[in-house]
C-alpha cells in the first residue's frame, strides 16, 4: 500500500473528501485517516505519480463545509422529518377544537402520516427529533 501524507490540513470533512477522492477517474484511492494533524490518503500500491498529484489537488481545494452527498441527504432528511412533526403537533392542537369529524379524520391522518415518516427513519438509523 502507498500513502500519500499532507500535512497543515485545516479542517476535514472526512466523508465528503473520501467521497470525492473515490470519484476521481481511475481512483487508486483506499482510505483516508488522521493521524497527528497530518492527512493520510492510503492508496493501492500501483497508484502512479499522475494519480498522487491530482489527489493532491483535490485535497488542496477541499472546502470542509461542503457535505458531502450522503450528509446533505441525511440533512434533507432531518429537515422534512422536523416539518411533519411540526405539522403533527399543529394538527394535534387543531384537533381539540375541530367541530366535525372530517375535519378531526384529516389533522388524525397529518399525524399518522408523521409517525410513519418517524418509523421509516427509525428503521433506517437516521437522526430523530
Amino acid at each position: 500500500m502507498r500513502e500519500i501524507h499532507i500535512s497543515n490540513v485545516s479542517g476535514v470533512n472526512l466523508e465528503a473528501l473520501d467521497e470525492g477522492l473515490r470519484a476521481l477517474p481511475g481512483a487508486p484511492v483506499v482510505g483516508i485517516s488522521l493521524r497527528r494533524g497530518a492527512l493520510i490518503v492510503h492508496l493501492e500500491t500501483e497508484a502512479d505519480e499522475v494519480q498522487a498529484d491530482a489527489i493532491r489537488s483535490l485535497v488542496s481545494g477541499h472546502d470542509p463545509q461542503q457535505p458531502s452527498a450522503a450528509q446533505q441527504a441525511r440533512k434533507t432528511r432531518e429537515a422534512q422529518l422536523k416539518s411533519a412533526h411540526d405539522d403533527a403537533m399543529a394538527a394535534r392542537q387543531a384537533a381539540a377544537g375541530a367541530g366535525d369529524l372530517s375535519e378531526r379524520v384529516a389533522l388524525l391522518t397529518r399525524r399518522i402520516d408523521w409517525l410513519e415518516k418517524l418509523l421509516e427513519a427509525l428503521v433506517a438509523g437516521e437522526k430523530t427529533l
